[in-house]
Formats: structure tokens, sequence, C-alpha cells
């Protein structure tokens, strides 16, 4: 079970934080770049009142600004919120981070039912990193 907590923690570390690091070196962070690319600049009060308009991709940018702590204080329930906001809009960024969340208990009680509903919805949109995660989860339940 320890084995399993520290992947999932791992798990979230490339969900959250590597495809920043990596922007233009894969597919999946391509397509977040594409779904925050009117926000990647922006600072917080402009993300957060998009966000608070509707605006699923400044929903998701703000979860992300909440879980890394980027121009406000790291609040990792916020940031789940927000990305809750934007995966009910079909947001598949913000999808794959719930699921992401709910798989590693991180901002929210850890659900493997949850996580697996919300990153299937990801990679039924065709998100390759939430396709790849499937695959794995698929492969530990067997």
């Amino acid at each position: 079970m320890a084995q399993f907590i520290y992947k999932g923690k791992w798990l979230f570390l490339v969900c959250f934080i590597l495809p920043g690091i990596l922007l233009g070196c894969s597919d999946h962070s391509k397509s977040a770049n594409q779904a925050n690319q009117n926000f990647d600049t922006a600072n917080f009060d402009t993300v957060k009142r998009a966000a608070e308009g509707g605006n699923a991709n400044a929903q998701n940018k703000l979860g992300e600004m909440y879980t890394e702590g980027l121009e406000v204080e790291r609040n990792l329930t916020e940031g789940v919120e927000w990305f809750r906001k934007a995966a009910d809009q079909g947001n598949a960024h913000a999808q794959l981070h719930l699921g992401t969340a709910y798989l590693t208990g991180v901002g929210v009680p850890r659900d493997d039912a949850e996580a697996e509903k919300w990153i299937r919805k990801a990679a039924d949109q065709g998100d390759p990193m939430a396709k790849a995660l499937l695959k794995k989860m698929a492969e530990r339940n067997k």
C-alpha cells in the first residue's frame, strides 16, 4: 500500500507540475497550452475575474495557480474546487487534474472510482496523458 501511495504522489507531480515544466515538449503540454492560451501570462486577479465569470479555461488556470502556489498562497482544496468547475464544463485538462487529485487524495479524499471517472472523461477527449494514466491504472488493477 505504501508503494502505491508513493506512486500516487509521483503521479500528482507528473500531472500537475511536469506539464508546466515541459511546455511544448509533448502533446499533453500542447493541449495544456491551448486550454490556457489566454491566461498563461495573465496575473491572478485577471484569471480570477474570468474564472468567476464562468470561463472554463480561466477556472482551470486558477486551479493550477492555487495548487502550485502561483501568485497566491498554495491551497490544494481551493485548486481542486476550481478544477471541478472547469471539468464540469468539459475542460479536459481540468478533468485530468481533478481525476489525479482523487487518485492521490490531494485536496480531496482519495477515491479510485471518482479518479477513473474524471481521467476517462479527459481521455475520451483525446488527452494523451489521461490515456496513458488509464492504461497504468488498468495494469495495476490486474
